[in-house]
């Protein structure tokens, strides 16, 4: 944690607290001397409390205060060594604290089996004492709606990384050939049945293995096709979920029923998945409403949807469906039988995805200039944001005990009658949530402003 400035009085009585507090054992406070073995030195207090250890080293920035040794020494004492693989750089471009006039801290986290390549040009520009460099992106802005939980638009310059690494093509899990042993009996020689059995898997398993590096060819030449300098969020709520069919309908009457009559046998029922109902991903308040925008290279536009319509029936399995939004510009949806319906549209050149076409419509709005959005506003800064406090709060507050209650055992927690349960998510919610959620819908509507500087990205209001 960074405060910037001088410790707050509130702080200091906390800490002063901590040293008389009666369960701590052993010396309540000292300072120590850390030293890195090149002629570098910091005074660090160490606070002793009951739950551990408070490490403080106060700069002429403001203080740091951290429970772990390790952490704060890679901060006290940068280097250029590598500790986290290549994640340090990452971690150390978006450190935003070490400035006084700091209000709120963004870090970035990098996606798994993301390459060095960022690492490696931040580095150069370090030894060649080169910035980061960032600049504005106005024409994004316009598919970063004000409405909703969050809008967000990045401009150029970090975004490619982040992007890059984001739209990093996954490690393709390999379709293992069938062995011919799988299919004898005892080792014995293969019956005539068995054999075909045996050549019908082989040709299976070939076909798949196609498909995979198909659409993985696919999906790469679509991201050939991206302009990675910007990049604009929206999210607003949650996917509503698709009316249960009339066999879905009595199978939920049926376990209602068996929960009256045997409760355990009724959620063994529901955690084998033997209930023919919707359920499992993307359950009610777990599938967001979010869309994405990125923009097209000039003149690419058509390629990108030719490409979209050929992979996206292969990437969500489902009913492909078409709405004309505006005249010319359809919007693309696979309906599941779950919440989650992934959608997209290309409108001009800007290529929008989504985890229901009500999040794609909304963003579209903005594109063509039928909603409010963040581009309204004359601004140089590198990202924008508008942010709904109190609704944000809301609609995490829903993901948070729609995943406690499913983990709580109650699979189909949302058509069930009233149980315990549910008040032992309201229980951990208020121990646990609360607070920060309280903070959240505190902070009411905000329009903030992202900038890139020597310290990482920093966020303040407009």
């Amino acid at each position: 944690i960074f405060i910037p400035g001088d410790l707050p009085m509130r702080t200091k009585v906390g800490l002063d607290l901590l040293r008389l507090n009666p369960l701590s054992k052993g010396a309540r406070s000292r300072t120590v001397t850390w030293e890195d073995g090149k002629d570098r030195k910091a005074e660090i207090t160490q606070v002793r409390g009951s739950g551990g250890v408070l490490h403080l080293w106060v700069a002429s920035e403001g203080t740091w205060l951290c429970d772990k040794e390790a952490p704060l020494r890679a901060l006290v004492f940068p280097t250029a060594q590598v500790t986290l693989a290549e994640r340090q750089e990452w971690g150390r471009v978006a450190l935003a604290g070490v400035q006084a006039q700091t209000e709120v801290s963004l870090w970035i986290v990098p996606r798994i089996g993301a390459n060095a390549t960022f690492e490696r040009l931040a580095l150069r520009r370090r030894a060649l004492g080169l910035a980061q460099q960032t600049w504005a992106n106005p024409s994004i802005a316009k598919a970063a709606p004000r409405l909703g939980s969050l809008s967000v638009a990045l401009g150029a310059g970090p975004t490619e990384a982040m992007l890059a690494t984001l739209l990093e093509d996954d490690e393709p899990v390999g379709v293992s050939i069938p062995t011919m042993p799988e299919f004898a009996s005892d080792g014995r020689t293969l019956t005539p049945s068995q054999r075909r059995d045996y050549q019908a898997a082989v040709q299976s398993a070939k076909e798949r293995q196609a498909a995979v590096k198909g659409l993985h060819g696919e999906l790469l030449a679509i991201r050939r096709l991206l302009d990675l300098r910007g990049a604009a969020l929206h999210w607003n709520g949650w996917t509503p979920a698709p009316p249960l069919s009339a066999a879905q309908k009595a199978a939920m009457a049926e376990l209602q029923k068996l929960k009256k009559e045997d409760r355990y046998r009724a959620n063994r029922q529901e955690m084998a998945g033997k209930v023919a109902a919707y359920g499992g991903f993307g359950e009610p308040g777990m599938t967001p409403s979010v869309a994405l925008a990125l923009p097209i290279q000039s003149g690419k536009s058509a390629q990108v949807e030719a490409l979209l319509k050929a992979a996206w029936p292969k990437l969500f399995k489902g009913s492909v469906q078409q709405r004309e939004y505006a005249k010319g510009l359809v919007v693309h949806r696979t309906r599941t039988e779950q919440a989650f319906a992934p959608a997209y549209a290309v409108q001009g050149e800007t290529l929008v995805v989504g985890s229901d076409d009500g999040a794609v419509q909304n963003v579209l709005a903005g594109l063509l200039g039928q909603t409010p959005t963040l581009a309204d506003t004359p601004s140089t800064a590198y990202g924008r944001i508008a942010l709904d406090g109190a609704k944000a709060a809301k609609d995490l507050e829903t993901l948070l005990v729609a995943y406690l209650r499913t983990n709580f055992g109650a699979r189909y927690w949302w058509m069930s009658e009233p149980d315990s349960s549910q008040d032992e998510v309201a229980s951990e919610m208020a121990a646990t949530f609360a607070p920060f959620l309280g903070v959240l819908k505190g902070l009411g509507v905000q329009n903030l402003s992202v900038e890139l500087g020597p310290g990482g990205f920093e966020v303040r209001p407009r």
